[in-house]
C-alpha cells in the first residue's frame, strides 16, 4: 500500500480546542458513525465545517483539522467495528447497547444514554489516538 502524503506535518497542527475539550470532558463533542464505511467521527465543531484528514501512525486513526486555522477539530477512526472495538474492551462495553444495565423503554432513555456515554466514548477514542500521535509532544494530551 502506498504511503499517504501528508499536506502538513503533525507538529504544525494546533491542539488548543482539543485540550480545552479534554478539560470540559468532551461534553460538546458530536459523534457520527457511518455503518457502510465503518468509520466513527468525533467532531468538536458543527459537521458543515470543512476539515482535512490527517492520519496518525495507525492509518485507521486520524485527526480532523480546519485547513484555514490548522486547529484539530475532530477525530476519525476507520474500521471502527471491525478492528478498533475488538482491541478496546472498555470502549466496546460503552458502545454496545447489550451492556446497558437499565432497560431502554423510550426515546428519552436513548437520549440520556447517548449523553451519559458520549464523553466516555470520546475520551477513550481520544486517548487511543493520542497514543498513536507522532508529533513529538512532551506529554499525553488525554489523561488516563
Amino acid at each position: 500500500m502506498a504511503e499517504i502524503e501528508r499536506l502538513v506535518e503533525t507538529s504544525e497542527l494546533i491542539f488548543d480546542l482539543f485540550i480545552h475539550l479534554i478539560d470540559e470532558g468532551f461534553q460538546s463533542a458530536h459523534l457520527f458513525y457511518d455503518t457502510e464505511f465503518d468509520a466513527l467521527m468525533v467532531l468538536f465543531v458543527p459537521p458543515e465545517v470543512e476539515t482535512i484528514v490527517h492520519y496518525t501512525s495507525d492509518k485507521n486513526i486520524a485527526y480532523l483539522y480546519r485547513p484555514d486555522t490548522m486547529e484539530v477539530v475532530g477525530l476519525q477512526v476507520e474500521a471502527f467495528r471491525k478492528s478498533f472495538l475488538p482491541k478496546h474492551a472498555a470502549l466496546r462495553a460503552q458502545w454496545e447497547l447489550a451492556e446497558r444495565t437499565k432497560p431502554v423503554s423510550d426515546y428519552g432513555d436513548v437520549i440520556n444514554m447517548y449523553i451519559e456515554r458520549k464523553s466516555t466514548i470520546t475520551r477513550e477514542i481520544a486517548r487511543e489516538v493520542d497514543s498513536k500521535f507522532q508529533g513529538g509532544r512532551s506529554r499525553d494530551l488525554v489523561p488516563a
